[in-house]
């Protein structure tokens, strides 16, 4: 299955939900509650794109369905508690954009579904069981391919075939991390290569960071998938051209920072977030997440770097 039948079946399972839901309460409006780990104002495109995918499906916000949102504004310890809210107001079902707000819902509810857009690991992060039987009341999709960390150590390399130290972005707060640094640390020992942490739990300590990362000598920096570091993207560009240093990334942002400074793996298909609202219809009409193939990966980088 390609990238886009996936997003189309995404987008697809809150809808389903939404029309059983729909008809078993009457004049009730099924109702979204939408948790997001970052800050409202930098999350505007992704929002936007779960609406146009909803609104392909034929439902519009306000007439068929309601929505409320939770922003964590990249305080991840904040998303339980907000989970809990969004549990308290009754939604048919739960949309995440990333893996740790998936975790804190699934730890508030085991009854209403969760859709997440982005699933990083889900099986190694508990999320789901595993990809063709994910069980519990979490699905969506993700975008991980075993080996990614070390594949991008691969792509530093191609870049800059004389580096010896990777410098690697990341937000400690992110539970996600562990499992990242771990493979980017083990890929960087088998190319003789020192990899470099750079902690960045918000945009201020991204120039404390660069700054370090210019005085040990860094000759590439890796930018992991992280809400923080996504929504600091034109700082970490900045910082970056300043400091001559190429950047890599997991994700990498989309109109926040000039093209040329980012490479990233090769994906091909269509925004996830605009396909999250397929996958939010099937969970809403009482599509199993065991039944659904969507958390599994559906696509392999390319070794080759797209810069840009």
């Amino acid at each position: 299955m390609n990238r886009r039948a996936v997003i189309v079946g995404i987008a697809g399972a809150a809808v389903t939900r939404l029309r059983v839901a729909s008809a078993a309460e009457g004049d009730r409006r099924p109702l979204i509650g939408y948790l997001e780990a970052g800050r409202m104002e930098a999350m505007k495109e992704r929002d936007a794109a779960f609406l146009a995918g909803m609104h392909d499906l034929g439902y519009r916000m306000g007439k068929s369905f309601d929505i409320v949102y939770r922003f964590a504004d990249d305080d991840y310890g904040r998303l339980e508690a907000l989970a809990n809210e969004l549990v308290q107001l009754k939604p048919d079902v739960i949309v995440t954009a990333v893996t740790t707000a998936a975790l804190a819902a699934a730890k508030v509810t085991r009854t209403v579904p969760i859709v997440s857009v982005n699933l990083n690991d889900p099986v190694q992060e508990g999320v789901v069981a595993s990809y063709p039987h994910p069980g519990g009341n979490v699905t969506g999709i993700t975008n991980t391919v075993e080996g990614l960390p070390g594949k991008l150590v691969e792509i530093a390399l191609e870049l800059m075939p004389r580096a010896t130290r990777i410098g690697f972005l990341l937000n400690p707060a992110n539970p996600i991390m562990v499992a990242q640094w771990r493979e980017i640390e083990a890929a960087a020992a088998a190319k003789g290569v020192k990899p470099v942490r750079g902690e960045v739990r918000s945009d201020s300590d991204l120039p404390s960071v660069f700054k370090s990362f210019s005085g040990s000598g860094i000759d590439v920096v890796i930018v992991s998938r992280d809400t923080v570091l996504l929504g600091a993207a034109p700082r970490v560009a900045e910082l970056a051209l300043a400091a001559h240093l190429p950047t890599i990334w997991r994700e990498p942002p989309r109109d926040h920072a000039p093209r040329r400074l980012f490479c990233r793996p090769d994906f091909e298909g269509r925004a996830p977030s605009r396909s999250s609202g397929g996958v939010s219809d099937q969970a809403r009409n009482g599509h199993q997440p065991e039944d659904s193939k969507g958390a599994g990966p559906r696509n392999s980088p390319n070794p080759a770097a797209q810069c840009r």
